[in-house]
């Protein structure tokens, strides 16, 4: 039977309210209550091990604050605060409800819990049960960097150790959107390495590091703090004041183009038409993480001349994440209700159709508008890089994405 939607009338073409979709990064900010890093680290099986190398590695001080997720039999329990605590100088505590995040701590979730963060506070929850049973697949990583993407913002640090599964995978995306780091044990070295093999996958990893390299990494600081915000005093060019002044009158390299243009004939991406600060603070990250604090421009382009791994690493920070559906419900709503239908108008029974909606990066954007579309259950999308686009079709076998 062909899809039926009613014609759209006058009254339905009222003018949409003009806004900016709401952004993670820039909204949730305004709730960060640390003015410190906060490093969630997330490990199963082998973590025990990683984490005492990791804390024997830290300075002292550190000026952060540290959230274990150590995956733990639920109703045993735990030793791991008095084993932890003989490798570190942290005051190392059994997270509890209620208490608040403090520098030089580490806190360590309790078996059989959810830990999350809410207002500068610690939040341990009890999962899910049915039937006196665990409903569903817990994951207490992912729910723990979900909310600290919301809590921290930029001020966000994952650490993904040993552990099998995909624990933390999807919520580091969260982080990632937020302006947060992500770190991930080298999985060569990581005595399981489902874990860290999981969140490499995703392509929104900062850095991959043995052990010993990561206090280091954790250390470094970011060079640009703060969310990606354009027309504010942070869109100033610091990355050209890296470049060593030369006194002559010819025209100074742009350093920002030459990256550009190097990231655009490898990937075939034009980050060009990007607004100026939003590409500074993005390669600034990236230089943050691989050279020295006081590292120049002109050193982070030779590396990436020379390597083509950091140049797909930059090109996936300057992607910019989406991980939610529908952020703009009033444009989406109008979508449905009075585009969708006119191009659809006299289709009749075709058995597919399909769509190509340009400048789509992320799998939450193509799907949301593929599910607007008839027969969304039955629907495939897949992704056309040269044209930067998404093409949908529907109905189809199955349901799709790539």
């Amino acid at each position: 039977m062909p899809h039926s939607v009613p014609p759209a009338t006058k009254a339905d073409l009222k003018p949409i309210r003009s806004r900016p979709a709401p952004r993670l990064a820039q909204t949730r900010l305004q709730a960060v209550t640390a003015p410190f890093h906060v490093v969630a680290i997330g490990a199963s099986a082998g973590g025990l091990e990683a984490c005492t190398t990791l804390l024997n590695a830290l300075p002292v001080p550190t000026g952060m604050a540290f959230i274990l997720v150590q995956h733990l039999a639920p109703n045993q329990k735990s030793m791991l605060v008095d084993l932890l605590a003989e490798h570190t100088a942290l005051a190392v505590v059994q997270a509890a409800d209620g208490s608040t995040v403090e520098q030089e701590h580490l806190y360590v979730i309790p078996p059989g819990s959810y830990l999350t963060v809410s207002a500068g506070m610690l939040r341990v929850s009890v999962p899910e049960t049915r039937d006196g049973a665990p409903h569903g697949a817990r994951l207490p990583f992912d729910a723990l960097l979900r909310s600290m993407a919301g809590e921290y913002g930029s001020q966000a640090v994952c650490v993904v150790l040993s552990g099998t599964g995909g624990d933390g995978s999807a919520g580091l995306e969260a982080v990632k959107e937020a302006g947060g780091r992500v770190i991930v044990q080298d999985p060569e070295e990581a005595g399981y390495d489902g874990m860290p093999r999981s969140a490499i996958a995703t392509g929104l990893v900062d850095a991959i590091l043995p052990l010993a390299a990561i206090p280091a990494a954790l250390a470094r600081p970011k060079r640009s703090e703060g969310p990606d915000t354009a027309g504010t005093p942070s869109d100033a060019a610091p990355i050209a004041e890296l470049v060593p002044a030369e006194p002559s009158t010819a025209a100074q390299p742009d350093p920002v183009a030459e990256i550009i243009e190097l990231v655009r004939a490898r990937t075939r991406h034009d980050f060009a038409p990007y607004k100026r600060g939003t590409l500074e603070r993005r390669i600034e990250r990236r230089m943050g993480l691989v050279l020295p604090a006081g590292g120049e421009a002109a050193r982070y382009l030779d590396l990436l001349r020379g390597d083509a791994t950091e140049l797909d690493l930059l090109a996936r920070d300057l992607l910019i994440h989406v991980t939610s559906f529908f952020r703009d419900p009033e444009v989406y709503a109008a979508l449905a209700k009075l585009i969708i239908p006119g191009l659809l108008e006299g289709r009749g029974n075709a058995r597919s159709d399909n769509a190509v909606v340009a400048g789509m990066s992320a799998t939450a954007w193509k799907l949301g508008i593929a599910s607007l579309m008839p027969g969304a259950g039955l629907c495939s999308t897949w992704w056309q890089p040269l044209h930067q686009a998404v093409a949908i079709r529907w109905p189809s076998s199955g349901f799709e994405y790539g």
